[in-house]
C-alpha cells in the first residue's frame, strides 16, 4: 500500500511539473534584451538584409533606418519591417508574429511591399495595431519565411 500512495504521488509531482512548464510563457526581454536574434537560416535562396519595428516607414528612404527598442507610452502603432537582398521566389510567405506580457499581438494581416527594377531585393511591410494601441511593455516579434522562424525581434514601449 505505501508503494502504491508514493507512486501516485510521485505520478501526480511529474503531472503538475508537466502542466505547470506547458502553461508558463517565457518572460520576454524588449528593450533590456538584443535588438535582433537569428534563430535560422531563411530557405534558401533567399537572403534577408534587414529586419525590424518602428513606428513609421518610408520605403524609398536612402541609408540605414534609425533603429529603435524603446517606444514611447501611448504608440498606437508600428511597423514590421523585412528587407530581402533578392527579390523572393513566387509563392513565399512570410510572417511577423508579435506577442506582449499580455499574449498576441493582431496585425493589420496585410503586406506592403516595394521594389526596385533598378536594384535587386525587396521592402515589406506590415503594420502593428492592436486595438486601443500598445500597452507598456515587453513585446517580441516573431519573423517567418515560410514557416521557419528566423529572427526574433526584441522592443519595449514606455519605461518597461
Amino acid at each position: 500500500m505505501r508503494i502504491t500512495t508514493m507512486g501516485v504521488t510521485f505520478s501526480l509531482l511529474i503531472v503538475g511539473l508537466f502542466a505547470t512548464s506547458c502553461s508558463t510563457q517565457q518572460a520576454l526581454s524588449g528593450a533590456s534584451g538584443p535588438r535582433i536574434e537569428k534563430m535560422a537560416a531563411p530557405p534558401s535562396p533567399l537572403e534577408i538584409d534587414d529586419t525590424f519595428v518602428v513606428i513609421d516607414y518610408n520605403p524609398f528612404a536612402e541609408g540605414a533606418p534609425q533603429y529603435e527598442q524603446r517606444f514611447p507610452s501611448g504608440t498606437k502603432a508600428l511597423k514590421c519591417v523585412v528587407i530581402f537582398k533578392t527579390t523572393p521566389p513566387d509563392g513565399t510567405k512570410w510572417t511577423c508574429d508579435t506577442r506582449g506580457s499580455a499574449g498576441k499581438v493582431e496585425g493589420s494581416g496585410t503586406w506592403m511591399q516595394v521594389g526596385n527594377r533598378n536594384k535587386p531585393g525587396l521592402k515589406v511591410w506590415t503594420d502593428l495595431e492592436p486595438k486601443g494601441g500598445f500597452a507598456d511593455g515587453a513585446y517580441q516579434a516573431v519573423i517567418a519565411i515560410n514557416g521557419v522562424a528566423v529572427y526574433h525581434l526584441n522592443w519595449s514601449v514606455g519605461s518597461k
